[in-house]
């Protein structure tokens, strides 16, 4: 558990302010005789740190979610279900609104000094997106929703764009799933696990710009009902993908986005 709380508290002061937290605490604790609510709040959040952070609870989850979003976890028990209660716990005791006022500035103050990326100047703006969504994103989005020949369509992109198109058009259906990007990133292509097939045969030609065999591609769209690949200009993929089957109906700046419609090529 140190080792994961080594990894993830990251660089902003957020930690400190948890370790603060539980000695606050930890001072109510032994001053008053009456605890008994925050008892049930150290057991219960003892108890989900002790339960969730050791081997046999990763594997058990690791069915359900992969490694890299375990740690998420720690911001839910305890660190965020801490730090909430001692500030529910502070507005409580502090009296008058005057009181409560200065104490809401010092928690915005503190938000704002820890390098947590949410309280700062670039967000505080209106309007604005905090998503930052990056104009190529917003482009491929807008081609795909101009082309689309149902609501929600199938489609394949590199992981850093796929990301952000979930924050820009949530109607769009990712062809590749967290979990199996994770998984190649973890043991790359072709690995004696042999998982995920038909996502890596997306993968090798959206996020790596592999061509593989045509007829194992079309399969693949087929299959998985994918109608558009978003495949970056660099790769110089055009010709092997008209060749697929594949249609060109717009491109971004550094993206081409290609339609595949079974129907027509059956």
């Amino acid at each position: 558990m140190l080792e994961t709380v080594k990894s993830y508290m990251g660089q902003s002061g957020i930690g400190m302010l948890f370790l603060v937290s539980l000695l606050v605490i930890l001072g109510y604790h032994m001053q008053e005789k009456e605890t008994k609510d925050r008892k049930v709040f150290l057991w219960v959040a003892g108890l989900g740190v002790i339960l969730l952070f050791n081997g046999i609870s990763m594997n058990i989850l690791g069915e359900f979610t992969d490694s890299a979003t375990f740690y998420r976890f720690l911001w839910v028990v305890p660190v965020i279900f801490v730090i909430s209660y001692v500030t529910v716990s502070c507005f409580g005791k502090v009296k008058g609104i005057a009181g409560k006022t200065v104490l809401a500035g010092i928690c915005v103050l503190m938000l704002a000094l820890m390098g947590n990326g949410y309280v700062n100047k670039d967000n505080l703006k209106y309007p604005g997106s905090m998503e930052k969504i990056p104009q190529d994103v917003k482009t491929i989005c807008q081609i795909i929703e101009e082309n689309k020949t149902i609501e929600n369509p199938v489609c394949a992109f590199d992981l850093a764009t796929q990301l952000m198109v979930r924050a820009e058009n949530p109607s769009i259906v990712w062809a590749v799933g967290r979990r199996p990007y994770m998984h190649f990133v973890q043991y790359g292509y072709d690995n004696e696990k042999k998982m995920y097939p038909y996502m890596e045969n997306l993968l090798k030609v959206v996020d790596s710009g592999i061509e593989i065999e045509k007829k194992k591609l079309r399969e693949t769209l087929k299959k998985k009902n994918v109608e558009f690949l978003v495949v970056k200009k660099s790769y110089h993929m055009d010709e092997y993908l008209k060749e697929v089957g594949l249609n060109p109906v717009g491109e971004s700046d550094n993206y081409i986005v290609y339609q595949y419609i079974k129907e027509d090529k059956e």
